[in-house]
């Protein structure tokens, strides 16, 4: 009898929680996008972004859904690689880090986008979805993100 009162609990608790009105988070603007390593074991992108969530509550940031472009070859998937703590009420500044396995790349889009090195800037896009949540509820926002670096910034130099 104990279980099925938890049940009962749990299922209201759930109609309570998804009938409580979430405001929609915002992306203010990108402040910095850096490529941290590109190398032939994948690459590692730093985000920082100014998010600005009007909501009483935080969520993390649990996972992602992205692709990586570079100019107009599509790369490869990418990965968030650590978990992120949104606060409530505010409007801050975050770092995501995200990673590709260039192993599992396309040559033609690695030789694609490799052969655009030679030009005075790349254009580097990810676009897809990131996975926020908290507790057991759970939501995708859209994600489309564009900056244009410097090839030499993709080799390291």
């Amino acid at each position: 009898m104990n279980s099925f009162k938890q049940i009962i609990l749990l299922f209201l608790l759930t109609i309570v929680l998804s009938s409580c009105a979430v405001q929609q988070i915002e992306l203010v603007r990108v402040e910095d996008f850096k490529v941290k390593s590109f190398n032939s074991k994948g690459a590692s992108v730093e985000v920082k972004a100014r998010i600005k969530n009007p909501n009483k509550f935080g969520f993390k940031v649990k996972g992602s859904d992205l692709n990586l472009f570079v100019g107009n070859n599509e790369v490869g998937k990418v990965t968030l690689k650590d978990k992120i703590k949104i606060k409530p009420n505010a409007e801050e500044t975050y770092t995501f880090v995200l990673q590709s396995d260039l192993a599992k790349l396309a040559g033609n889009a690695l030789m694609g986008g490799l052969g655009m090195l030679t030009q005075g800037s790349l254009n580097v896009k990810v676009k897809g979805d990131l996975k926020i949540g908290k507790a057991f509820v759970t939501k995708r926002i859209p994600v489309n993100i564009e900056e244009k670096v410097s090839p030499a910034s993709l080799l390291g130099l």
